[in-house]
This record gives structure tokens, C-alpha cells and sequence, in this order.
């Protein structure tokens, strides 16, 4: 989306910091195939939201002497960036628990039971909490590294 190279630094800190929860490989299979979809569409709604542009627009404010306007951009496209992103996220979780539950009764070939008997599972697992709970977490990272990188002076 146009970031600078100090604004990439930071995506790598806090992507190396980022929370993961572990699911089977079924149900990531299923959710990444999606994931990926949402992704571009995300890139392309900010690209046309003009993200990128307001972004150096608040930036050159900011530098140019207008502090408060530069930080008033800034802080509007930081909110439309964390409206879509919780959007996003809602949907992620709900697609990644309609995974899980998908993969826990499933019956793989040459199998009689499902992957959630066969595991000796009473309910899918991960259970629903600990998706949201960690997509909550990963929205928190986001927000950080999108408020520092706008931001950035």
C-alpha cells in the first residue's frame, strides 16, 4: 500500500511478535484459501479508500508545520483502517471456526471415524474462545503497527 522502508521495519516487528493459534491442517487449508481472497480485497478497498495518498498527505501536513491537521488525517485514516480491519477480523474468526468444526467431522479415506473421534476429541479444537481470543490479540498488534506507521515522524 505505499509504505515506506521505516514503516516495513516495524511490519516485521510486530509480524515476528504476532500471536498464532495452531489448527489442523484441514481446517487451514480450508481458511487460508479464503484468507487469501479477503486479503486482496482489503489491499485493493484501502487503495481505494485512498489510504495511501491521505496517509502522505497527513505526513507533509505534519512536516509542513500543520501538526494538528497532519495528526487529525492521520488519526481519520487510522480509523477507517480499524473499521475495516474489525470487519475483517469478525469474518476471519467466524471463517476459521466454520473450518474446525468442517475438519473435526470430516472422515478422511481409508477412515471410519471422524478426525474429532478418531483425536478422542469431545468438541472441536481449537474451541471458538481461543480463535477469537487470539484474533483479538492479532487486531491489537495490527492497530499498534498501523497507528505507529502512520504516524512515524
Amino acid at each position: 500500500m505505499g509504505i515506506t522502508t521505516r514503516a516495513r521495519r516495524a511490519l516485521a516487528r510486530f509480524d515476528a511478535g504476532m500471536i498464532t493459534i495452531m489448527i489442523y491442517r484441514g481446517a487451514a487449508e480450508g481458511k487460508n484459501a479464503q484468507d487469501n481472497v479477503y486479503s486482496r480485497q482489503f489491499e485493493a478497498d484501502m487503495m481505494s479508500a485512498g489510504v495511501p495518498a491521505k496517509t502522505e498527505q497527513a505526513r507533509r501536513l505534519y512536516e509542513g508545520g500543520d501538526k494538528a491537521g497532519g495528526e487529525a488525517l492521520a488519526r481519520e485514516v487510522v480509523s477507517s483502517v480499524t473499521s475495516a480491519l474489525d470487519t475483517l477480523r469478525e469474518s476471519a474468526v467466524g471463517r476459521t471456526n466454520q473450518e474446525i468444526e468442517v475438519e473435526w467431522i470430516a472422515v478422511e479415506k481409508g477412515c471410519e471415524k471422524a478426525n474429532g473421534q478418531r483425536r478422542g476429541e469431545n468438541d472441536p479444537v481449537p474451541e471458538e474462545a481461543a480463535v477469537t481470543g487470539a484474533a483479538d490479540q492479532q487486531l491489537d498488534s495490527i492497530i499498534e503497527l498501523v497507528t505507529e506507521a502512520l504516524l512515524e515522524r
